[in-house]
C-alpha cells in the first residue's frame, strides 16, 4: 500500500479532524476516536515511512503526516510540496513547515550521500581537471564557475545559491 494523493480517496479536512487532533508545537497526531485495536484515543497516530517522513494511515490509505498538517491548520490541502525548514522529516512542528516548490525543497535539502567532491554543487570535470559549481532552479542548471580547487567552487556555489534561492539556499555542511 502506497501513499495516497492529496484527495485521491476523498479525505477531507471535516474527516481528517473528526479523527486526529494536531498539536502544532510538537507536530504530534493524536487519535481523537478508535479507528482500530492500533489507534486508541489519545495515542500518538502514525509511523515511519521509509523516507524518513512521518506518515498516518486514514481510512485505509497511507498520508504524509505534514500535508495533513497543512490541511489541519489552513483547511486546504497544500497547493505545492511543503518543506522542513530544518531538514528533519519527521518534524511536523507547524513553524518548521512551509509551502515550496520542488526547486525550492530540493534547495534546501543536504548534500547528497553520493557526492564524491565533499561539497554540495560542487563537481569534478574528468575533461578540464577543474572543479564546475552548479545550482539548480526549476530544473535548469545554472553555472556558478570552473575552478581549480573545490573550496572555490564551493565557495561560488553558496553565493550562487543564496542568491537564487534566499530563505531556502542550504549549503549542506551540516
Amino acid at each position: 500500500m502506497g501513499i495516497a494523493k492529496d484527495g485521491k480517496y476523498g479525505l477531507t479536512f471535516d474527516r481528517v479532524n473528526s479523527v486526529l487532533e494536531y498539536e502544532p508545537e510538537t507536530g504530534i497526531f493524536r487519535w481523537k476516536v478508535k479507528l482500530s485495536d492500533r489507534s486508541p484515543v489519545g495515542k500518538a497516530a502514525g509511523g515511519h515511512a521509509v523516507c524518513g517522513h512521518w506518515r498516518i494511515r486514514v481510512d485505509g490509505h497511507y498520508y504524509m503526516a505534514h500535508r495533513l498538517a497543512w490541511l489541519l491548520m489552513t483547511g486546504d490541502w497544500p497547493p505545492t510540496e511543503i518543506d522542513h525548514k530544518n531538514r528533519v522529516r519527521d518534524d511536523n512542528k507547524w513553524g518548521n513547515l512551509r509551502c515550496c516548490t520542488h526547486s525550492q525543497n530540493l534547495a534546501n535539502a543536504n548534500r547528497r550521500s553520493d557526492n564524491s567532491t565533499g561539497f554540495k554543487g560542487v563537481r569534478f570535470d574528468p575533461v578540464l581537471k577543474k572543479y564546475r559549481a552548479v545550482s539548480y532552479k526549476d530544473g535548469k542548471q545554472i553555472y556558478a564557475g570552473i575552478f581549480d580547487d573545490p573550496e572555490a567552487a564551493f565557495e561560488a556555489y553558496r553565493r550562487k545559491s543564496l542568491e537564487i534561492h534566499g530563505e531556502f539556499h542550504h549549503s549542506g555542511e551540516d
